[in-house]
């Protein structure tokens, strides 16, 4: 194509078409390999003038919006639509039968996406098991057997066509029963769709649909939280709704890192993987100045802090920084000489020790750099608790971890070295 390019531009007059070719990456700089290959495709086609490189991570994480979705279900009953006001604001609901038919049909249109914002998705269990032996055996009672599944959209439309009735849906999700879907599909592929015999159970087989009209996110958790009551649900598992999650994710997966954001759901891809709790204590820690409040309730940082970070897309590479900073010294912390109250309480303490030393570790991954920081923070912070532990014989180095003092110490020691 270039040399093509060439060929038909030149002319004895005319110097040939030049070309700069931009490579947009994702988001990570290229490796020695990777440079070795333009330069290479430099040299062979002449008409390249200038390689670029567009690896700004904000452009893969900056939130588009997708084009709206319109699906239909065929309903087994009349809906039944209600409208109410709550002190959230107001919602509409649409609640009626269908089968496990067209809920294997809802599943194979959208795949995994439909239970994106499922809190759970699919837990391994022995209830999984029992869905499938009640559609299979049973499908009569399928329906008194099953609570059915909740669908939050942005709009729902219901009509009666040739005697049917239908729900049409405007980017639909499914905020409840994701086990029962996933499992309803899982035995669906097992069979011959075009064999009459084998689609009967699930034409057969009905549960009950709730579905909920709204945009409003502080009503979709609250009606996420309340129909997922028979486990507990975490602030975590309700942060993972968050628009940015799955950008985040996805930033991640280019960086062989798995966020994990899913509880009890989802398989480790890569061996490098971090929780998204996890993933706000350490970034807290580090960028934030506060290992102490990072350590005193996961669930409390979660709830306070986390749309204060997420909400700000130029986070992401500091996000990643923090992620692989602890990836790094994790391990280092499990062996070695190191003192049992810092291995078992003082991992965060430890990344504010590198960074409030070393500032330049919070703009730029260094392996070296931080080898060398870790094994200062060691010291730094084992000459603190010797000290605490000199004066009160009842020092608890658990309480002080957790506490502004060790913050507050460390900065004292670091300051007068």
């Amino acid at each position: 194509m270039c040399n093509t390019l060439r060929d038909i531009t030149y002319s004895k007059r005319h110097r040939s078409i030049e070309i700069d070719l931009y490579l947009v990456t994702n988001a990570a700089e290229a490796n020695k390999k990777g440079n070795k290959i333009i330069e290479d495709f430099q040299e062979t086609f002449s008409i390249i003038n200038s390689v670029f490189y567009v690896n700004n991570y904000n452009y893969f994480i900056e939130q588009n919006k997708n084009e709206d979705i319109k699906y239909i279900l065929d309903a087994r009953s009349e809906p039944v639509s209600n409208s109410k006001k709550s002190l959230l604001g107001s919602v509409r609901s649409d609640v009626f039968n269908v089968s496990a038919y067209e809920i294997a049909k809802l599943y194979k249109k959208f795949n995994n996406t439909i239970l994106e914002k499922n809190v759970r998705k699919l837990i391994k269990s022995k209830i999984n098991t029992e869905i499938a032996d009640s559609l299979k055996k049973d499908p009569g009672l399928f329906w008194f057997k099953n609570n059915g599944i909740t669908i939050v959209c942005d709009a729902s439309n219901s009509q009666v066509i040739q005697g049917r009735h239908q729900v049409e849906l405007l980017n639909p999700y499914i905020v409840n029963g994701g086990q029962t879907t996933k499992t309803i599909f899982n035995e669906f592929a097992k069979i011959d769709e075009n064999s009459d015999e084998d689609v009967k159970p699930f034409v057969e087989a009905e549960l009950l649909v709730r579905v909920y009209q709204t945009k409003d996110q502080e009503i979709i958790n609250s009606i996420v939280t309340g129909t997922n009551n028979q486990n507990k649900i975490t602030a975590t598992d309700l942060k993972s709704l968050h628009p940015n999650v799955p950008k985040l994710k996805d930033y991640f997966s280019n960086h062989n890192i798995d966020l994990i954001t899913k509880r009890d759901s989802e398989k480790k891809k890569e061996d490098t993987w971090i929780t998204l709790d996890s993933l706000l204590q350490i970034y807290w820690s580090l960028y934030k100045g506060e290992p102490h409040i990072a350590k005193i309730s996961k669930s409390r940082l979660v709830s306070d802090k986390f749309d204060l970070i997420f909400d700000d897309t130029t986070e992401a590479k500091n996000l990643l920084i923090a992620c692989k900073t602890y990836n790094y010294i994790n391990p280092l912390l499990k062996k070695g000489e190191v003192d049992d109250s810092i291995r078992k309480y003082g991992d965060y303490a430890v990344l504010y020790y590198m960074t409030l030393q070393n500032p330049k570790l919070l703009e730029e991954y260094n392996e070296q750099k931080l080898h060398e920081a870790f094994k200062e923070s060691l010291i730094g912070i084992s000459k603190i608790l010797e000290g605490k532990r000199k004066n009160n014989v009842d020092f608890s180095p658990y309480n002080f971890f957790k506490s502004g003092a060790s913050t507050s110490s460390i900065k004292e020691y670091i300051s007068s070295d």
